[in-house]
């Protein structure tokens, strides 16, 4: 009974830590795009339901277009949903590891000296490696016919990138993103800083990848990696981006 109560307490505990960093990234990302930086960035916006240089949330729903705000809103509510329930289900995950890690059957590690500032530092990111590679697959994977509409298709429920959709999953790609901690941390070492960090670095990373807004630099994604190995790029998303490159560098 003990051992339950603990469980559950835990499951809790990690639950707010991983709804609080969510709001937290998510809200600070909106607010600083919709709302501080609306008119400097309004160039750089990605979907064009709203006109350049408006806020979703901070114009009049004359501003917008085919009365698109009152459905912009309930997307809004669903991300937020989904994210919720994508809180518990990391929050599940990571109470049973806490678990692996007390029964000492994960590498995490808490002694510094037995390891060094150099492997400290490089396990943070072989980590965001490995979990940028698995990300990778498994979403080229959940993009087969197959498999997209149980798995994957409330994701893309999102039309209008939001800072909210970053963790607007269905339960099994929750699941799914869930897994990769703990396969990590059975296989190399890390310390439980580097662990925080690195999914502090993850929200961080989704939330910039929804905002919206074209945020990265004009050459980001014209490296020889991305274009020619591994051709992630369809022909009309080049020219879409092309067409807001050019507007952004214009104005």
């Amino acid at each position: 009974m003990n051992d339950l109560l603990t469980l559950s307490a835990t499951t809790l505990g990690i639950f707010l830590i991983v709804l609080l960093r969510y709001f937290f990234t998510a809200g600070a990302a909106c607010w600083f795009c919709w709302v501080v930086k609306r008119d400097q960035l309004g160039h750089r916006r990605i979907d064009s339901t709203f006109a350049t240089g408006s806020s979703p949330v901070a114009d009049s729903p004359a501003q917008s277009r085919d009365g698109a705000r009152s459905g912009f809103r309930l997307q809004i509510r669903n991300e937020i949903f989904h994210s919720v329930v994508t809180s518990v289900i990391f929050a599940v995950a990571g109470a049973l590891l806490l678990l692996a890690c007390q029964g000492g059957w994960t590498r995490v590690y808490l002694d510094m000296p037995r390891h060094g500032w150099g492997s400290f530092i490089a396990s943070f990111w072989i980590a965001a490696f490995i979990h940028e590679t698995y990300f990778y697959w498994t979403h080229r994977w959940m993009h087969l016919p197959r498999f997209f509409k149980p798995v994957h298709r409330v994701h893309h429920d999102s039309k209008i990138p939001t800072p909210w959709a970053a963790f607007s999953f269905h339960p099994w790609e929750a699941l799914i993103e869930a897994l990769i901690l703990p396969l990590i941390v059975f296989i190399m070492p890390l310390h439980p800083a580097v662990i925080l960090a690195n999914l502090t670095f993850m929200t961080v990373l989704g939330v910039i990848n929804h905002t919206g807004y074209e945020l990265y630099p004009r050459g980001f994604a014209r490296n020889i990696f991305w274009k020619h190995w591994m051709g992630i790029q369809h022909a009309e998303y080049e020219q879409s981006y092309e067409a807001l490159h050019a507007r952004r560098f214009s104005s």
